[in-house]
């Protein structure tokens, strides 16, 4: 789960490096990578809720 999280932060981390080199980025680059953290966080939330739900629904 992790790995696959992974993968799609770097993007955003090739972002970050271009900006901190100098490249302004527009204002549409911003609001994806916004967007785009914005999806993984809450994709990393959902699916560990839903994993913790599964594991005490198989403990009950």
């Amino acid at each position: 789960m992790n790995g696959v999280l992974f993968m799609d932060v770097v993007p955003i981390t090739a972002f970050v490096v271009s900006a901190l080199t100098g490249v302004v980025p527009m204002s549409i680059q911003i609001g994806g990578a916004t967007l785009t953290a914005v999806s993984l966080i809450m994709n990393n939330v959902y699916l560990r809720h839903r994993s913790l739900r599964i594991a005490a629904s198989a403990a009950a």
